[in-house]
């Protein structure tokens, strides 16, 4: 905690009314003008996380500029992973490695772990895992976004979230990825693959700070700084216009103080970051990972029911039947505890109660459920009764495809794996894995203090923020079966390759090919209905 600041006795009051003002600024939000002084906004900057409480920025529309960066990772990760160590004098100074696979001749760039350490020592520091880094780029990222914005919105020669300012979202962060993972000539990425080493290459000054910046603690508060560093060098070099323009909206004629102002501004004036206005009607695919997903509106009424009720009793396999009784236990078990804390986690309706912190070996547990996203609790019935709905459905969704796939496919004589979906759909909704939270159930996270720093929806992969949404909502939802399908295609893609999913030409293909299977298949008398899935379905009494 910073100390108070000491008060010269010959300091004239009315400088003192003036620290006050800014300080009351600062703190109700008002747009910086010249009351505002350089120090009170630097001071106010130093400090501030990223906003989320205050932006309207969800995490469809975020992962359009971060999944990139996951592949790219996720790539690198993988390979030189057998590779020997490689000096060279003049990147001595930065945390990274550089490394050579004798046998394919290929050489590589890694950032090491320094986040418990003040100096660069590359042979006694690790190499760093690809969940770290990935959090700090995200990081930089929903800066780097903000500062756009509040840029653009400044310059006011665009309209507010219009396909314009979309695309020019992205030129940016497209930039800021090609200065990370493919920088100019003569200059080496700060993690990626790269042809020749030798004496004398060396970062440029974004790559530098980049380097530092990614060794470093996850809690680290530079994101701000060094996305500053990154907008500043971007519009210099890429937008020389609004560079001028920064420039000269200074007193100092100073480009940094410029942004500095504007970041202070875009904070306190609770910006909307998302999607262009005209496609909120859902007209544009998303990307979840490395699979598509169409907008709703290419979905026939008749597979966009607004009331699935399931009028049959459907006689569940035995996989399918163990996800409800275990999440049964595991809600049941997980009960809030008065004498533990509870925290929401940013940016996604999950809660994580029962926390708790053992200090002494660095790691936190608890438990988390999914919340309202009116921020209220959902009985636990409900939520039985959301996921016993999904799993019907999907179960319906396999029926269809098998069915009518080898109707037209005379020669396909494979099977839909429908068990092994079933037991990653289990372990989607109720297991822990290294990079992944359960979306209920008991986790333990080391080497991080969740009282002090909550968890986010980056623990979370792409398929279980898509379910999460969903049971958030606490009711029927016309998007069931875009999930389902969503669900089962994104399995294929990501799990076994070959076979089913390997006969279509790319999503775009199995996701047309399934609306039509199922068209007609979830129809009967001209109303949404299961009855043409013969489950052995015995009529409910109404």
């Amino acid at each position: 905690m910073e100390s108070d600041k000491e008060i010269d006795p010959d300091r004239n009051q009315n400088d003192l009314g003036e620290d006050l003002q800014e300080e009351r600024n600062l703190q109700e939000g008002v747009k910086p003008s010249k009351i505002t002084s350089k120090q009170a906004i630097e001071k106010y900057l130093n400090k501030v996380k990223f906003p989320r409480n205050k932006m309207e920025m969800n995490d469809e529309y975020l992962e359009e500029f971060i999944y990139k960066f996951r592949e790219k990772l996720s790539e690198s990760s993988l390979s030189l992973r057998w590779a020997t160590k490689i000096k060279i004098n003049s990147m001595k100074g930065y945390p990274v490695r550089i490394v050579c696979n004798e046998s394919t001749k290929k050489y590589g760039i890694r950032v090491l772990d320094a986040c418990k350490t003040d100096t660069v020592d590359q042979d006694s520091l690790s190499i760093r895992n690809q969940k770290p880094i990935f959090i700090l780029f995200v990081r930089l990222i929903e800066w780097l976004l903000l500062i756009n914005k509040s840029v653009l919105f400044s310059l006011g020669r665009i309209e507010s979230n219009s396909q314009e300012e979309h695309e020019a979202h992205h030129e940016l962060v497209d930039w800021f990825f090609d200065q990370s993972f493919n920088p100019a000539e003569n200059t080496p990425p700060v993690i990626g693959n790269i042809e020749n080493v030798e004496e004398g290459m060396d970062f440029g000054p974004i790559q530098a700070r980049l380097s530092i910046y990614l060794s470093q603690a996850v809690r680290s508060n530079k994101s701000l700084e060094v996305a500053i560093l990154i907008a500043k060098s971007y519009y210099e070099k890429v937008q020389i216009d609004i560079s001028r323009w920064l420039k000269e909206s200074d007193e100092a004629n100073d480009l940094e103080s410029s942004l500095k102002r504007l970041i202070y501004s875009g904070i306190q004036s609770k910006f909307k970051i998302q999607k262009p206005i005209e496609s909120h009607e859902e007209t544009h695919y998303v990307q979840a990972g490395n699979f598509e997903i169409p907008p709703l509106s290419i979905f026939p009424k008749r597979l966009k029911p607004h009331d699935p009720r399931i009028l049959y009793e459907i006689r569940l396999d035995k996989e399918e039947d163990e996800i409800l009784e275990d999440l049964q236990s595991v809600l049941t078990k997980g009960k809030a505890k008065q004498m533990f804390k509870k925290v929401q986690l940013e940016n996604v309706p999950v809660l994580a109660r029962n926390l708790s912190y053992n200090k002494k070996e660095n790691y936190s547990q608890g438990f988390l459920v999914v919340i309202h996203n009116k921020k209220n609790l959902i009985e636990n019935r409900r939520i039985s009764s959301m996921i016993h709905r999904m799993i019907v459905h999907l179960k319906a969704c396999f029926i269809g495809l098998e069915e009518t796939f080898k109707s037209r496919n005379k020669e396909w004589n494979g099977e839909l794996n429908k068990q092994a979906f079933f037991k990653w759909f289990h372990e989607l909704l109720l297991a822990q894995k290294p990079h992944q939270f359960p979306i209920f159930g008991n986790f333990i996270l080391k080497d991080q203090n969740l009282l002090e720093d909550p968890p986010s929806s980056l623990e979370f992969s792409e398929m279980q923020k898509l379910m999460i949404d969903y049971i958030s909502s606490g009711k029927p939802s016309p998007k069931m079966i875009r999930l389902a399908l969503a669900l089962i295609g994104y399995w294929y893609k990501n799990h076994q390759t070959s076979g089913f999913i390997g006969s279509f030409e790319d999503d775009r293909d199995y996701w047309n090919t399934a609306i039509g299977i199922l068209k007609n298949k979830f129809t009967y008398e001209g109303s949404f209905s299961l009855k043409q899935f013969h489950f052995g379905e015995k009529k409910l009494q109404s």
